[in-house]
Protein backbone atom coordinates (compact mmCIF):
# COMPACT_ATOMS: atom_id res chain seq x y z
CA UNK A 1 0.00 0.00 0.00
CA UNK A 2 1.83 3.27 -1.02
CA UNK A 3 1.41 6.66 0.28
CA UNK A 4 -1.19 7.93 -2.22
CA UNK A 5 -3.88 5.08 -0.85
CA UNK A 6 -3.21 5.49 2.51
CA UNK A 7 -4.12 9.08 2.06
CA UNK A 8 -7.15 8.18 0.24
CA UNK A 9 -8.34 6.13 2.32
CA UNK A 10 -7.99 8.53 4.95
CA UNK A 11 -10.16 11.02 3.10
CA UNK A 12 -12.34 8.19 2.42
CA UNK A 13 -13.05 7.08 6.27
CA UNK A 14 -13.01 11.23 7.17
CA UNK A 15 -16.22 11.25 4.94
CA UNK A 16 -17.75 8.09 6.32
CA UNK A 17 -17.14 9.54 9.53
CA UNK A 18 -18.88 12.86 8.70
CA UNK A 19 -22.01 11.17 6.82
CA UNK A 20 -22.51 8.60 9.71
CA UNK A 21 -22.99 11.41 11.94
CA UNK A 22 -24.46 13.58 9.53
CA UNK A 23 -27.21 10.54 8.52
CA UNK A 24 -27.84 10.58 12.30
CA UNK A 25 -28.69 13.66 12.98
CA UNK A 26 -31.26 13.89 10.42
CA UNK A 27 -35.07 13.70 10.55
CA UNK A 28 -36.58 10.56 8.32
CA UNK A 29 -37.81 13.32 5.82
CA UNK A 30 -34.02 14.82 5.46
CA UNK A 31 -32.51 11.49 4.66
CA UNK A 32 -35.16 10.32 2.03
CA UNK A 33 -36.25 13.41 0.85
CA UNK A 34 -33.39 15.75 0.54
CA UNK A 35 -34.99 17.47 -2.88
CA UNK A 36 -38.77 17.30 -2.39
CA UNK A 37 -39.25 17.59 1.17
CA UNK A 38 -42.04 20.42 2.18
CA UNK A 39 -44.36 20.77 4.53
CA UNK A 40 -47.57 19.34 4.83
CA UNK A 41 -50.82 19.97 5.96
CA UNK A 42 -52.07 18.73 9.65
CA UNK A 43 -47.91 18.09 10.33
CA UNK A 44 -46.50 20.21 12.99
CA UNK A 45 -42.92 21.06 11.58
CA UNK A 46 -39.87 22.43 13.50
CA UNK A 47 -38.39 26.33 13.26
CA UNK A 48 -35.96 26.68 10.27
CA UNK A 49 -32.98 28.62 10.26
CA UNK A 50 -33.57 31.86 8.32
CA UNK A 51 -31.16 31.99 5.10
CA UNK A 52 -29.05 34.26 7.03
CA UNK A 53 -28.56 32.23 9.84
CA UNK A 54 -27.68 29.29 7.06
CA UNK A 55 -24.88 31.43 5.53
CA UNK A 56 -23.87 32.46 8.97
CA UNK A 57 -23.10 28.38 10.08
CA UNK A 58 -21.93 27.47 6.96
CA UNK A 59 -19.67 30.23 6.79
CA UNK A 60 -17.79 29.18 10.44
CA UNK A 61 -17.50 25.36 9.24
CA UNK A 62 -15.73 27.25 5.95
CA UNK A 63 -13.34 29.36 9.05
CA UNK A 64 -11.92 26.10 10.31
CA UNK A 65 -11.65 23.77 6.79
CA UNK A 66 -9.98 26.38 5.08
CA UNK A 67 -6.68 26.67 7.38
CA UNK A 68 -7.27 22.68 7.64
CA UNK A 69 -6.96 22.21 3.82
CA UNK A 70 -4.02 24.98 2.97
CA UNK A 71 -2.29 23.14 5.66
CA UNK A 72 -2.00 19.40 4.42
CA UNK A 73 -2.07 21.00 0.84
CA UNK A 74 0.75 23.22 1.25
CA UNK A 75 2.47 22.14 4.62
CA UNK A 76 1.85 18.21 5.40
CA UNK A 77 1.80 16.39 1.93
CA UNK A 78 4.83 18.37 0.75
CA UNK A 79 7.30 17.50 3.91
CA UNK A 80 6.06 13.81 3.84
CA UNK A 81 7.52 13.65 -0.01
CA UNK A 82 10.46 15.78 0.35
CA UNK A 83 13.20 13.85 2.19
CA UNK A 84 15.30 16.38 3.65
CA UNK A 85 12.12 18.17 5.21
CA UNK A 86 10.86 17.10 8.98
CA UNK A 87 8.75 14.27 7.85
CA UNK A 88 12.65 12.44 7.96
CA UNK A 89 13.26 13.68 11.33
CA UNK A 90 13.94 11.91 14.40
CA UNK A 91 10.79 12.58 16.52
CA UNK A 92 11.40 10.09 20.16
CA UNK A 93 12.89 7.46 18.80
CA UNK A 94 10.74 6.86 15.53
CA UNK A 95 10.63 8.63 12.73
CA UNK A 96 8.72 11.81 11.72
CA UNK A 97 7.31 10.58 9.08
CA UNK A 98 5.47 7.32 11.00
CA UNK A 99 3.93 9.92 13.72
CA UNK A 100 2.48 12.36 10.90
CA UNK A 101 0.71 9.44 9.11
CA UNK A 102 -0.81 7.58 11.93
CA UNK A 103 -1.92 11.30 12.75
CA UNK A 104 -3.85 10.92 9.70
CA UNK A 105 -5.02 7.54 10.18
CA UNK A 106 -5.98 8.22 13.04
CA UNK A 107 -8.45 11.59 11.92
CA UNK A 108 -11.50 9.97 11.04
CA UNK A 109 -11.82 8.29 14.43
CA UNK A 110 -11.08 11.63 15.80
CA UNK A 111 -13.65 13.86 14.00
CA UNK A 112 -16.42 10.57 14.49
CA UNK A 113 -15.23 10.46 18.26
CA UNK A 114 -15.38 14.54 18.59
CA UNK A 115 -18.78 14.78 16.59
CA UNK A 116 -20.89 11.84 18.68
CA UNK A 117 -20.49 13.77 22.02
CA UNK A 118 -23.06 16.29 21.25
CA UNK A 119 -25.26 13.88 19.16
CA UNK A 120 -25.21 10.99 22.04
CA UNK A 121 -26.35 13.90 24.52
CA UNK A 122 -28.90 15.73 22.06
CA UNK A 123 -30.39 12.23 21.83
CA UNK A 124 -30.17 11.29 25.12
CA UNK A 125 -32.28 15.00 25.48
CA UNK A 126 -35.04 13.48 22.94
CA UNK A 127 -35.52 10.38 25.42
CA UNK A 128 -36.12 12.78 28.52
CA UNK A 129 -37.69 14.90 26.74
CA UNK A 130 -39.53 12.59 24.65
CA UNK A 131 -39.68 14.97 21.06
CA UNK A 132 -37.68 15.38 18.49
CA UNK A 133 -36.37 18.09 17.39
CA UNK A 134 -36.07 19.40 20.74
CA UNK A 135 -38.52 22.43 22.10
CA UNK A 136 -36.76 25.85 20.67
CA UNK A 137 -34.46 23.70 18.33
CA UNK A 138 -33.76 24.66 15.01
CA UNK A 139 -33.30 22.77 11.21
CA UNK A 140 -32.21 23.73 8.21
CA UNK A 141 -34.76 21.75 6.12
CA UNK A 142 -38.69 21.12 6.89
CA UNK A 143 -38.79 18.10 9.88
CA UNK A 144 -41.99 17.33 11.47
CA UNK A 145 -42.13 17.36 14.92
CA UNK A 146 -41.94 13.53 16.52
CA UNK A 147 -43.46 13.01 20.65
CA UNK A 148 -43.75 10.08 22.86
CA UNK A 149 -42.65 6.52 21.83
CA UNK A 150 -41.78 7.25 18.54
CA UNK A 151 -39.32 10.08 19.33
CA UNK A 152 -37.54 7.49 22.12
CA UNK A 153 -37.36 4.85 20.05
CA UNK A 154 -35.40 6.79 17.57
CA UNK A 155 -33.30 8.16 20.51
CA UNK A 156 -32.65 4.38 20.74
CA UNK A 157 -31.79 2.84 18.01
CA UNK A 158 -29.18 6.21 17.88
CA UNK A 159 -27.69 5.65 20.73
CA UNK A 160 -27.27 2.11 19.70
CA UNK A 161 -26.35 2.41 16.08
CA UNK A 162 -23.49 5.37 17.07
CA UNK A 163 -21.23 3.29 19.20
CA UNK A 164 -21.40 0.27 16.74
CA UNK A 165 -20.36 2.48 13.32
CA UNK A 166 -17.05 4.05 16.23
CA UNK A 167 -16.15 0.41 16.94
CA UNK A 168 -16.16 -0.59 12.94
CA UNK A 169 -14.39 2.69 12.23
CA UNK A 170 -11.78 1.89 15.46
CA UNK A 171 -11.20 -1.27 14.05
CA UNK A 172 -10.73 -0.06 10.30
CA UNK A 173 -8.20 2.74 11.73
CA UNK A 174 -6.29 -0.34 13.95
CA UNK A 175 -6.20 -2.59 10.39
CA UNK A 176 -4.69 0.61 8.67
CA UNK A 177 -1.96 1.18 10.64
CA UNK A 178 -1.01 -1.98 11.26
CA UNK A 179 -0.17 -2.31 7.46
CA UNK A 180 1.30 1.08 7.89
CA UNK A 181 3.55 -0.33 10.45
CA UNK A 182 4.16 -3.27 7.78
CA UNK A 183 4.74 -0.59 4.72
CA UNK A 184 6.79 1.55 6.60
CA UNK A 185 9.51 -0.58 7.92
CA UNK A 186 12.95 1.40 9.85
CA UNK A 187 14.69 0.19 6.30
CA UNK A 188 12.02 1.95 3.91
CA UNK A 189 12.31 4.94 5.64
CA UNK A 190 16.14 4.78 6.05
CA UNK A 191 16.60 3.90 2.23
CA UNK A 192 13.78 7.10 1.56
CA UNK A 193 15.28 9.46 3.77
CA UNK A 194 18.82 8.76 2.63
CA UNK A 195 20.30 11.45 -0.11
CA UNK A 196 21.64 9.66 -2.98
CA UNK A 197 24.82 9.73 -3.69
CA UNK A 198 25.84 10.84 -6.58
CA UNK A 199 27.47 8.92 -9.31
CA UNK A 200 31.06 9.60 -10.13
Amino acid sequence: MDLGTILLCVVLLSLLAIAVVLFVRSSDEQKFNWFTAAHRPGIEYAAEYSRKEKLIKLGLHVLWLAPLFALLNYQVLPALNEPSGWACQDWFGRSAMLWVLELLISTPLLIMTVASIPVALHWKRVMRVKQHPLPGQKVFKPTAVIRGHKARARARLVLIVLPLCWLILLFMTVRLSHQLGEHLSPERVNDFCQPTSPQS
